[in-house]
């Protein structure tokens, strides 16, 4: 890794050292603080925000500015794709706050990506909220078009298994085939 991290260390753009630094500190940990100051350095909102997520997972006290960093950027394509990367690893107050603001992502595909994401981590990260949490996101979901909403049903389902009972499932698929009904 000495002759990696020697090139690395020669990348002139902050960005490209960050990643180079990043991918090699996660063999040589103590390498971490420079590709954390590398990524501390980057201009751009948007690819210092790439940067800093791709180091919470190693270095989490670094979650607040990762984030914060994120809800900076302006492009809502870029926050989405990097709030995503950090859902695993929020707090529930930070979880509830991207799924407060997921109501207000104007790209269908981006509102329904970022929503699995959170569905997917919904019983890791809101245990003792769950359903509250849940009907949040659910509340969220239904603004979804129905294939999104769908794809988020079974995105829920072990969501559902947990808060629901044995007929809940039948009357979930009775619903929908209520709904495609009415509203082929």
């Amino acid at each position: 890794f000495a002759e990696a991290l020697s090139s690395a260390r020669k990348i002139k753009d902050n960005y490209k050292r960050a990643v180079a630094l990043s991918s090699i500190a996660t063999h040589l940990p103590a390498i971490f603080p420079e590709a954390l100051s590398a990524a501390r350095k980057i201009k751009d909102k948007s690819n210092r925000a790439a940067a800093l997520s791709s180091l919470v997972t190693h270095l989490p006290e670094i979650l607040p500015e990762a984030f914060k960093t994120i809800k900076s950027i302006d492009f809502e394509f870029d926050q989405v794709r990097l709030l995503i990367l950090l859902v695993p690893h929020l707090p529930e107050h930070l979880f509830l706050e991207v799924l407060h603001g997921a109501q207000y992502i104007s790209s269908e595909s981006d509102k329904a990506k970022l929503l699995s994401k959170l569905t997917y981590n919904l019983h890791i990260i809101c245990d003792s909220s769950i359903y509250s949490c849940w009907s949040e996101l659910l509340h969220y979901s239904a603004s979804l078009k129905r294939s999104s909403l769908l794809i988020q049903i079974r995105e829920n389902i072990h969501i559902i298994s947990k808060l629901g009972n044995s007929n809940t499932f039948r009357e979930i698929a009775d619903a929908v085939h209520d709904v495609g009904r009415w509203f082929p």
